[in-house]
């Protein structure tokens, strides 16, 4: 998840709406989407997700954890240092 240090610009802490984080993680591939909506906001656990995507629970903590490094980039992309 995207955590107040991460989102630091230029020594203020950003303002991280619900409208722009809705629209970075619509930006996400659909794969990353759906894992990172069910495991870190919809608070599924690893084994859940798992069922969902059939797949095993080594690639749902994959899939969360490149959907945060993710978010993160398209985030800093939209707000350059």
């Amino acid at each position: 998840m995207l955590h107040p240090r991460d989102v630091a610009h230029s020594g203020r802490l950003a303002t991280l709406d619900l409208a722009m984080l809705n629209d970075l993680i619509n930006r996400l591939p659909v794969t990353l989407r759906v894992a990172f909506v069910l495991h870190d906001i919809e608070g599924l656990d690893n084994r859940a997700v798992a069922t969902h995507l059939r797949v095993d629970q080594t690639e749902v903590r994959r899939l969360v954890h490149n959907a945060r490094l993710e978010l993160l980039q398209l985030w800093r992309n939209n707000h350059p240092a």
